[in-house]
């Protein structure tokens, strides 16, 4: 997502949070079967809004785990 180039039009956190619950409720809504969990990494996209969502749903959310650096 990406905002206009007039700074006063960036989109808010709160925007970009319910963009994101919307999303994931339209590919879940699109699914032949019933998700039970959800996997991602940790970024902070998939924050605790997007945690309760699933979970609120009946539906798991689990983090990977970061990959020590070399």
């Amino acid at each position: 997502m990406t905002a206009p180039d007039c700074g006063s039009c960036a989109p808010t956190r709160a925007t970009i949070t319910r963009s994101r619950l919307k999303f994931i409720d339209h590919v879940l809504s699109k699914l032949p079967f019933q998700v039970e969990k959800v996997q991602t990494d940790n970024g902070q996209e998939f924050g605790s809004a997007f945690h309760w969502h699933l979970l609120d749903m009946g539906i798991g959310h689990v983090k990977i785990r970061p990959e020590p650096h070399a």
